[in-house]
């Protein structure tokens, strides 16, 4: 887009994709989710089928950036 300019995009409705990406580097690969939730429960099994991939593939090094959404934060996340 040029500088002060918006794209519009066209679309049919307002139907949320809710997903879960994790983007392994170097190895250039990328994990993900999708799921029809968005809980604190899809989130710790997306890590899970993270850290399995990362252990099987003998991975030295996972870099993961969250935000302080409540799905991350939650205790359930903490008791994991």
């Amino acid at each position: 887009m040029m500088k002060g300019e918006q794209q519009k995009i066209l679309h049919s409705g307002t139907k949320k994709i809710n997903a879960f990406i994790t983007l392994l580097y170097p190895l250039s690969k990328v994990k993900f989710k999708i799921s029809k939730t968005r809980t604190s429960q899809d989130f710790i099994d997306h890590l899970k089928n993270a850290k399995r991939y990362v252990k099987s593939n003998r991975v030295k090094r996972l870099i993961l950036v969250i935000y302080n959404t409540s799905f991350h934060i939650s205790r359930k996340i903490f008791l994991e």
